[in-house]
């Protein structure tokens, strides 16, 4: 099968998420020299794992909040006046897209900052009956399900309200579970949402073969077991504009010494690690391609 066009793959991709700040302006720029990274054998999978790939900028976010804001208004058992607003705490006490998002849904909808929970076990349990809280991404559900652990006590009774920009369908059965143990209600409200990417057939009808290849070529480069296929192998493809989450497959946010990738998501060692340059990669490919030409001419003759 022919390579696609380069320029109409990034047009198509900028097109599809009406973006343009310093993340989809790096991904235009270092395209080529990416694609360069990938082999024949699992170009066509990447390719078609980048067309449902999402990308939220800050205005698609803002915009999602303003759609999520209505959505939960429309909820028949929301009242407002008994309702706190919360974000997801970092378990590293750093700050994170939870808390940026809960500042800017608080903008958008003329929240009270008396009705803001930075810290939800200091407000008064009996003043409020339902928690909203905001988050930009529901990857295995790991992080809201901790929320509700140590909340457990605040929340047991009162409604939850989950809004969130997009939801991974495995996260969403998972956290049902969880509230009920809990006695917690829970409702998810979000934007999108999708499965994992290789149970969707307009990628692969083969989805254990492409798995499997995807893998190897991550190992190859260095990507860590728990990153290749993003952790608890959720296997995302979705970016925002403050990071990317780590659910995401590798390949598309995990650099290397051996590797760079188009949405990189922040890590504390980001500075240590040497990203490969554009002129050793075309080395690279070339002598791929040299080594597959070798491999066809030995099976053609001995096979």
């Amino acid at each position: 099968m022919p390579k696609a066009d380069n320029k109409e793959i990034v047009s198509a991709c900028i097109k599809r998420w009406d973006a343009e700040d310093s993340r989809t302006v790096y991904f235009s720029e270092h395209f080529d020299e990416w694609i360069l990274q990938i082999p024949d054998n699992i170009y066509d999978i990447v390719l078609r794992l980048l067309e449902k790939f999402e990308y939220y900028s800050q205005k698609s976010v803002n915009r999602s909040l303003y759609e999520l804001g209505r959505k939960l208004d429309s909820c028949e058992t929301f009242n407002g006046d008994t309702a706190v607003y919360t974000h997801i705490p970092s378990r590293k006490g750093i700050e994170n897209s939870s808390i940026d998002y809960l500042y800017d849904y608080k903008n958008i909808h003329g929240v009270t900052k008396y009705k803001v929970a930075i810290d939800l076990k200091k407000m008064n349990t009996e003043e409020f009956e339902n928690v909203v809280v905001i988050d930009d991404f529901c990857g295995s559900g790991g992080s809201l399900k901790y929320f509700l652990e140590v909340n457990s006590e605040y929340l047991r009774g009162k409604t939850v309200y989950y809004l969130v920009t997009y939801a991974m369908d495995e996260a969403i059965t998972t956290l049902h579970t969880a509230a009920a143990e809990y006695n917690i209600t829970l409702n998810i409200l979000y934007i999108n949402h999708a499965a994992k990417a290789f149970d969707d057939v307009t990628i692969t009808d083969t989805p254990d073969e492409a798995r499997k290849l995807i893998k190897s070529f991550s190992q190859s480069v260095g990507i860590p077991k728990d990153r290749r296929l993003g952790v608890f192998k959720t296997e995302s493809l979705v970016s925002f504009y403050g990071d990317t989450p780590n659910n995401t497959i590798g390949i598309f946010c995990y650099d290397t010494e051996k590797y760079f990738s188009l949405f990189p998501r922040s890590r504390d060692d980001s500075g240590t690690v040497k990203r490969p340059s554009p002129s050793s990669m075309r080395g690279e490919k070339k002598q791929r391609n040299i080594q597959n030409y070798n491999a066809s001419i030995g099976e053609s003759l001995y096979g």
